[in-house]
């Protein structure tokens, strides 16, 4: 594994994350080397791991970019997603230690905090929503659950970032957080999943609103 490719890979997922690279943007592999102060086989290297798992498409004389997901993609891997999230949330019901239930009550509370406060943004509310997700998935404790969360994740964040800037139903959010969070600290499996799965659903409507505000 060529020096540095580890890093490169985190350093472009964590700019999809965060909104600096967007579904359709290239992969800046000269600017990467400056930042990195290295030739270009670790970046390829890394553009390849990313590729393998969908989140990069290269094209012929394109380079390589964000992978855009059509409708029907979006589609399917909301669903599967929603699927893996449902499993986190009952393994997390069955296996979470005391000190992560405390952090998930901590977390879920904080997303109510600003509900009651009112709204602090867009970016804060991405935020705590997004705390609230990795909480649960690191409460499930299965490395292997967690890194299939993480990949359909980082395929997903743009989509998650537009539903968000609709800022529509903050309060039913917040009532489907507090529900996920007593099943899972109850120990009550089968209602976390069936919670969570319900809480990673969308509507046709919803869908049709983000994939609109996607084009923008």
């Amino acid at each position: 594994m060529p020096a540095h490719m580890p890093e490169i890979h985190a350093y472009i997922l964590r700019q999809i994350v965060e909104g600096d690279l967007r579904p359709g943007d290239l992969i800046d592999e000269a600017a990467i080397a400056q930042v990195f102060n290295v030739s270009k086989t670790p970046i390829r290297e890394a553009i390849l791991q990313l590729e393998a798992n969908r989140i990069v498409e290269k094209k012929p004389r394109a380079g390589a970019s964000v992978t855009t997901l059509e409708p029907e993609e979006l589609i399917e891997l909301i669903e599967l997603h929603s699927e893996l999230e449902g499993a986190a949330a009952y393994h997390a019901a069955r296996r979470a230690t005391p000190s992560q239930l405390e952090n998930l009550q901590r977390v879920a509370s904080a997303y109510a905090d600003r509900l009651s406060q009112g709204s602090t943004g867009q970016s804060s509310a991405y935020s705590l929503n997004l705390a609230f997700h990795l909480a649960v998935f690191t409460c499930c404790n299965n490395a292997t659950l967690r890194h299939a969360l993480d990949m359909t994740g980082v395929r997903l964040v743009a989509y998650f970032r537009a539903q968000e800037g609709l800022r529509t139903g903050e309060g039913r959010a917040f009532a489907e957080h507090a529900e996920i969070t007593r099943a899972i600290c109850e120990g009550r499996a089968d209602d976390a999943r069936r919670a969570m799965r319900l809480h990673a659903e969308i509507s046709s409507d919803t869908l049709l609103d983000v994939l609109s505000l996607m084009k923008t």
